[in-house]
């Protein structure tokens, strides 16, 4: 312990008299070190990378004393910062060896830190590529490298994936074609079977796997909160339902976007619209150039109420999915078990306060289906029917 303490001392005195150098003071860490019982030289060759911009970090220690690297004292006061090469290398210690005149470095034995000094000695930095999770796109272009530990998984949020202009990030996978999905409990396993550091290729550091993306700016919905009002939706719910049982559906006034839907349930949604300002009410308000694909509406309600005429309010449009539509298309998409109730009050001389279209011939989906055709709307596979109730 005397020892260590000892060194420490010896390192903060070097690391003292480099600042004061720096201000312009006479002596260099080396005289001091040597004024105070340092015999020993240690030079750490940094070999290409760097430590607080210093190629080389130098050690003075009493004789026959083991050394502790300065970055490991005082980093994690800002001070000395360890050493960094590339972002895809990593260190994995320091060696003795030897370095000819072009700077090829011949690597011996590993420093190990019981080791004890008596001479002059020079230890060498060697780097190695980082372990990584290497993600491709279908044809084989690289879009990110996860550098990562040995027993480390792979980052799969949303967030942390790459950026592809003008795509979305859908899922990862582990074969091109997009079948098997990716298990996120998967760990790096390090070096193949029968491979080390001394033979080790670079295809050794890497696990490959692949990314799908969706062209487009999607916002993936996994959760009912998830579903904020945004320009384009890609569900995927959890097991592939969207319970919004004690959840709240956003409010839409328009909707322009395309959702879709992956096969996912939309199940226990009751929405209320009241009082409402809006000419076109529905789940989406009016649909204009909409686009809605794959989705099931299961045990869902919109409910259009009017207890009086909000200002301004003439006459509204009412359906489950909006008052209006025009130039939409839905495909394959299911309605099973769901309402529209229209709930409006009578004013005086026993009109309804607010005159509400919502009749046609068809299921109430929006409330101008017989001009579906005029209006340039587009249902294919459209499967189940909407419930009409008016009170």
């Amino acid at each position: 312990m005397k020892k260590r303490k000892l060194l420490i001392c010896i390192l903060l005195l070097a690391l003292a008299t480099m600042l004061a150098s720096a201000c312009g003071g006479e002596k260099s860490a080396e005289q001091i070190a040597r004024e105070n019982g340092a015999t020993v030289k240690i030079t750490l060759d940094l070999a290409g990378g760097s430590s607080s911009g210093q190629s080389y970090r130098y050690l003075y220690i009493h004789e026959n004393t083991p050394i502790a690297l300065p970055w490991e004292e005082y980093g994690g006061k800002g001070i000395i910062y360890p050493p960094s090469y590339d972002e895809g290398y990593r260190l994995v210690g320091f060696y003795h060896g030897t370095k000819d005149e072009e700077g090829n470095i011949t690597y011996g034995e590993e420093w190990k830190r019981s080791e004890r000094f008596s001479e002059d000695t020079t230890l060498y930095a060697r780097w190695a590529p980082r372990f990584a999770f290497r993600v491709l796109d279908a044809e084989g272009n690289l879009i990110k490298d996860f550098y990562v530990d040995v027993g480390e998984a792979l980052d799969t949020r949303d967030s942390a994936a790459g950026k592809v202009e003008g795509y979305t990030f859908i899922a990862y996978y582990k074969d091109k074609d997009f079948q098997t999905p990716w298990d996120e409990t998967f760990v790096h396993p390090g070096y193949p079977e029968g491979v080390d550091l001394e033979t080790a290729e670079p295809e050794d550091y890497i696990v490959t796997l692949y990314a799908d993306y969706v062209e487009g700016d999607y916002k993936k919905v996994y959760k009912p909160r998830d579903f904020t009002t945004a320009a384009n939706y890609w569900l995927i719910g959890e097991n592939g339902v969207l319970d919004f049982e004690g959840e709240s559906f956003p409010v839409f006034n328009q909707f322009k976007g395309k959702i879709v839907g992956n096969g996912v349930i939309i199940k226990n949604a009751v929405i209320t619209r009241e009082n409402t300002s809006s000419e076109n009410i529905g789940i989406f308000g009016k649909l204009s150039g909409a686009s809605i694909s794959d989705v099931t509406f299961e045990n869902c309600s919109m409910t259009v109420k009017f207890t009086r005429r909000p200002q301004g309010v003439v006459a509204v449009k009412a359906g489950f999915l909006a008052g209006s539509a025009e130039n939409t298309s839905l495909t394959n998409v299911t309605f099973t078990n769901c309402a529209l109730t229209i709930d409006i009050a009578q004013g005086t001389g026993g009109d309804p306060v607010v005159p509400c279209e919502y009749e046609g011939t068809e299921s109430p989906i929006w409330s101008n289906r017989d001009a579906d055709v005029e209006n340039k709307n587009s249902l294919q596979n459209v499967n189940g029917e909407v419930t009409l109730h008016v009170n």
